[in-house]
């Protein structure tokens, strides 16, 4: 697994190879980077974690240069394709994908060469956010629902902050020794994460 952190917003980027198959989580910024970074490595899909301009803003230069197909949580096109709902455009980020192949919704399964991803649909950040599972590998990519220390905004249009603490406990229900990618920022442990959220987010009457 490859990270680039791309773009002013500083969104990582995740390229996962699998013998003669990739797939790229979240291609946000500098498509030339990850162009050259990716070389000649048959891309399978582009798997977005949720729609905001800061994840998406490479996707149509490597779906046109790879002639791959676009996978996003099914309530998040609408996301993807209207850059005001991403709340950046006061700073030029006005990116927008139409068209994508795959409408994913919980449960789904991501295939590429002997690995695979389970999708988990975690609203709350935005209606089709989701967070991509390696029970094999032990890794979970969880786009903006969870960071290090901190839990995904929901200031921004089509953010719901009950929806994401429903999320949150969700992947309460995981392994929690799973390692965390998330969309900005440093890895981290579910552990750790679960901890931080029930002591700083969660009423002492909600039960995980």
């Amino acid at each position: 697994m490859e990270k680039y952190v791309v773009g002013s917003w500083q969104a990582n980027c995740y390229v996962l190879t699998s013998q003669d198959s990739t797939i790229v989580i979240d291609p946000g910024a500098e498509p030339t980077r990850l162009l050259d970074a990716i070389g000649n490595r048959k891309v399978a899909k582009l798997v977005l974690t949720h729609g905001h301009s800061d994840h998406i803003g490479a996707v149509n230069e490597l779906r046109s240069h790879f002639a791959t197909e676009v996978a996003i949580g099914k309530d998040d096109v609408v996301v993807a394709a209207r850059p005001e709902f991403s709340g950046f455009l006061d700073e030029g980020s006005i990116y927008s994908v139409l068209n994508c192949e795959q409408l994913l919704n919980d449960g789904d399964v991501i295939n590429f060469g002997n690995e695979h991803l389970r999708v988990i649909h975690t609203p709350g950040h935005t209606p089709g956010s989701v967070c991509l599972l390696s029970e094999k590998n032990g890794i979970l990519f969880t786009g903006d629902t969870l960071f290090k220390g901190a839990i995904g905004a929901t200031h921004y249009a089509l953010g719901h902050y009950p929806t994401l603490v429903k999320s949150l406990a969700k992947l309460s229900e995981l392994d929690a020794n799973l390692k965390i990618f998330p969309g900005h920022g440093e890895p981290t442990v579910l552990s750790a994460e679960i901890r931080h959220v029930e002591k700083h987010y969660m009423g002492s009457n909600v039960k995980w």
